[in-house]
């Protein structure tokens, strides 16, 4: 889908919280837009834009290491029954938990998102809100984090609770 600038989707998202106010819903150009989203009105972020590139790489940076240390913790507290591996190189965190499979976090600079790849739930975009401090997954149909996503895929597999420090 092309791009559209912040101003449209400022015009889009009055123009739909107007007309839901008013019990309808017109055919706006854009309305797809939400749609894709799958983001109700009400839960709408409205702080998802970075002020800069070197933002955006300062907290991507921070979140994927937050999330290496937490794993590191957990699997090494435990001690390893099997063959674990969490590495993170020029943004991409490789987390390997044989035979369960491998899961790929990356930060996508040019949407200035993080994308995930999990064998469990598959491909995921996760974009930041500044406000709440969070990375949201919105085109499922309930708002999610990464820090949750990754907590309840590592419960699942191992039944452990991961604790994510600064990732929720």
């Amino acid at each position: 889908m092309a791009s559209i600038s912040r101003l449209a989707q400022s015009a889009i998202l009055s123009s739909l919280r107007k007309n839901t106010l008013q019990g309808t819903m017109t055919q706006l150009p854009f309305s797809n837009f939400f749609e894709q989203y799958k983001s109700p009105i009400p839960n709408l972020k409205t702080n998802r834009f970075f002020h800069s590139e070197a933002q955006y790489h300062a907290v991507a940076d921070e979140t994927l290491e937050s999330i290496q240390d937490s794993l590191d913790d957990l699997f090494e507290s435990r001690g390893q029954d099997e063959e674990v591996e969490v590495s993170l190189a020029s943004g991409v965190l490789t987390i390997a938990l044989p035979p369960h499979g491998t899961w790929v976090l990356n930060k996508q600079t040019p949407n200035r998102q993080i994308w995930w790849s999990s064998p469990l739930s598959g491909p995921r975009r996760y974009e930041y809100d500044e406000g709440e401090g969070l990375w949201f997954y919105t085109r499922a149909e309930s708002v999610e984090t990464l820090g949750r996503a990754l907590k309840e895929e590592i419960h699942q597999i191992y039944q452990l609770e991961l604790q994510l420090n600064e990732v929720q």
